[in-house]
């Protein structure tokens, strides 16, 4: 439903919370956020200027989608 962009810093952003935290992405606090758009994803991720662009939209993406989701399965 979303672009390549979103889907390559989804994929960016659950690698940073499998390895650092072994946890969901929806249960990352604001630090851990933090971060990964600071430290995780411009040294790790090796993101393209569109990527770099587009972080804050594909963060809130992942958000409205675990929400969806957990709506879904309540």
């Amino acid at each position: 439903a979303h672009d390549d962009v979103h889907a390559q810093n989804a994929a960016a952003f659950a690698a940073f919370m499998n390895n650092h935290y072994a946890r969901p992405m929806d249960t990352a606090t604001d630090a851990e956020r933090t971060r990964f758009r600071e430290e995780f994803f411009p040294r790790n991720a090796w993101p393209s200027a569109d990527q770099r662009d587009a972080i804050e939209a594909s963060l809130a993406i992942i958000d409205d989608i675990a929400a969806t989701t957990d709506e879904d399965t309540a």
